[in-house]
């Protein structure tokens, strides 16, 4: 770690001290029990004397952690040995309390270890686990209430019994010592994986302000930008999908699922930016046809209700019967599941209420929740690309501020218009309006993942690819999918696999090594194998090579693809006529 990040650690570890140490109120609660429990026992004066002391230690500790916060002059080293030496200073008032051990009744010297033991447990949450001020504050009471228990006699109690209870103060000091250690432990790296995150945030924030110029300097940066974080990011998602088929113990699949998500996570941002581009580049067109409106919802509801209840959020829906709306089903489901993933992530308590209904020809799907809200400037802006509402809340998102702009361009991509009503903590409600379709198309078949290629177990699959790392996770995947793979990294390699395999389906890098073009490699494979299905897949996002795919009559996918849409694009793929890239 750098100088500079170790004093952004320290700055952090004040702001949390200061933000915990308004707890103190728990010690002079503390401090109340233990002075009433030594009244009577010894001398007033002594035990006001003391309980003033320690409201002035906890008051002292609790303004001086937030002025050591507030200041931004100091070295944030030196202020948090300040905040130490606070916290010592309280620890040993409330460690003079135990001198009146020996005047106690045995029951009252119980309750006074067991009121000592409960704040040295607390401090592990008030100091953030940071060890020097939790054996500050801890260790005074600690020792003395120690060395009490095997000093004082006992009249009803075996010689064994205090030399067990300080045995027993001392382990459980020690597991107070490791927990305060696990505690800052997490708050550290929850720091340093903060730090790296605004960090790479920041970066891009500056790389987008610069190619916001003009659209096609953006789209051409957008590209260079990420082509080299798509190769990697591909050939982890074939990997994380390849653990998911496997057998593994229940550790293991919980760290490949946790692989799996961060990587999803991440082509969701990186997707984000390319349908942008496709957007951009006029080639996104939509394909319609009736949609059981109805059928979506439910099935989209159901998906993300699991996550709205982890968040204590309840979700609802009132649904018309037989509603059919004439849209692009991909592309409608883009829209709502974004509607539905905003709406649970800026509601923080109450509920998400989804709505169907028929009005004037049109079907409307309402989407409100009881979340954040927006002023009124807010909801012009809101669907303006790479906008970030400036309150506290929105500037948590994790984004790019771009999921709006592509919802409204996609719903009028489809001939539907978007509406938004909201107020400022009060919530919002998106309605998107769609023409009413008579009746809806075939149902697209789902196809389950983990699994196999459903539509033809041992589909014989040809990859092409020139990075080879990405040939060898995409092929490991396939293979234990249950397909037959060969791959190759160009023309020539291509070629040499055709004369022993016969592809059903041919999966190409848009760009090869060198001039050579994916499209190329399916042109010579459709001279040997003319039933031969292809997919061209590709780590560049440029309008161009859209044009390009799109002229061939190809699907294009763009890196990095996902296990599940893998399988899903074979199947669908399998199930239609060969297409484009003819010879």
């Amino acid at each position: 770690m750098s100088e500079a990040l170790n004093e952004s650690i320290e700055s952090a570890l004040l702001k949390s001290l200061a933000t915990h140490a308004v707890k103190a109120w728990a010690a002079v609660l503390a401090a109340v029990v233990l002075a009433g429990l030594a009244i009577g026992r010894i001398p007033v004066w002594i035990v006001t004397a003391w309980f003033g002391a320690a409201v002035l230690a906890q008051f002292g500790r609790v303004r001086g952690t937030a002025a050591a916060a507030l200041d931004r002059s100091g070295d944030p080293r030196q202020q948090v040995r300040r905040v130490v030496a606070l916290a010592a200073a309280a620890g040993v008032v409330m460690g003079v309390s135990v001198m009146c051990f020996p005047w106690l009744s045995e029951m009252e010297r119980a309750v006074f270890s067991m009121v000592h033991i409960g704040m040295a447990a607390g401090t592990v949450a008030t100091s953030v686990g940071y060890r020097p001020i939790m054996l500050a504050h801890g260790a005074p009471p600690f020792v003395v209430l120690m060395v009490m228990w095997l000093m004082t006699p006992f009249d009803s109690l075996q010689p064994w019994v205090p030399i067990g209870v300080a045995a027993l103060i001392a382990l459980l000091a020690f597991i107070i010592v490791s927990l305060s250690r696990d505690t800052f432990v997490a708050f550290r790296e929850s720091f340093e994986i903060r730090s790296r995150r605004n960090l790479l945030n920041q970066q891009l924030r500056e790389a987008v302000a610069a190619a916001d110029s003009a659209s096609r300097a953006k789209t051409r940066f957008l590209a260079a930008a990420s082509h080299d974080l798509r190769q990697p990011l591909h050939a982890l998602s074939m990997l994380s999908g390849t653990l998911l088929l496997r057998k593994l113990d229940a550790r293991s699949h919980k760290i490949a699922e946790q692989i799996n998500t961060a990587t999803n996570d991440l082509s969701t941002e990186l997707d984000a930016l390319l349908d942008i581009s496709k957007l951009d580049a006029g080639v996104m067109q939509p394909r319609l046809q009736g949609v059981d409106a109805e059928n979506l919802v439910r099935r989209l509801v159901e998906s993300h209700r699991p996550r709205a209840e982890q968040q204590g959020l309840q979700l609802q829906m009132s649904l018309d019967e037989g509603v059919y709306v004439l849209a692009d089903r991909l592309m409608l489901e883009r829209v709502l599941r974004n509607l539905l993933d905003n709406a649970i992530k800026y509601t923080h308590m109450g509920s998400i209420f989804i709505e169907i209904k028929k009005r004037d020809g049109q079907a409307i799907v309402a989407v409100s929740d009881t979340g954040i809200g927006l002023s009124a400037d807010e909801q012009t802006r809101v669907f303006d690309e790479f906008y970030q509402v400036d309150s506290v809340e929105r500037s948590r998102r994790r984004g790019l501020g771009l999921g709006l702009s592509i919802v409204r361009r996609l719903v009028h991509l489809q001939g539907g218009s978007l509406d938004l009503r909201s107020s400022p903590g009060r919530g919002s409600t998106f309605s998107v309006r769609l023409p009413l379709a008579e009746r809806a198309a075939e149902p697209a078949n789902e196809a389950p993942l983990p699994g196999r290629v459903s539509r033809t177990p041992g589909t014989r699959v040809l990859v092409v690819d020139d990075e080879a790392a990405v040939r060898e996770a995409v092929r490991a995947f396939l293979e234990e999918a249950g397909c037959l793979v060969r791959d190759a990294a160009d023309q020539d390699g291509a070629k040499a696999v055709l004369a022993e395999f016969t592809p059903q389906i041919v999966l190409a890098d848009l760009q090869l090594a060198g001039a050579e073009s994916g499209i190329e490699v399916i042109r010579q494979v459709r001279a040997v194998c003319p039933q031969a299905r292809a997919l061209l897949i590709s780590g560049v996002n440029e309008a161009q090579s859209i044009r390009l795919a799109d002229q061939a009559g190809l699907r294009l996918l763009h890196k990095p693809v996902n296990s599940r849409q893998i399988i899903e694009e074979i199947e669908h793929a399998l199930g239609e006529p060969p297409t484009g890239a003819a010879p």
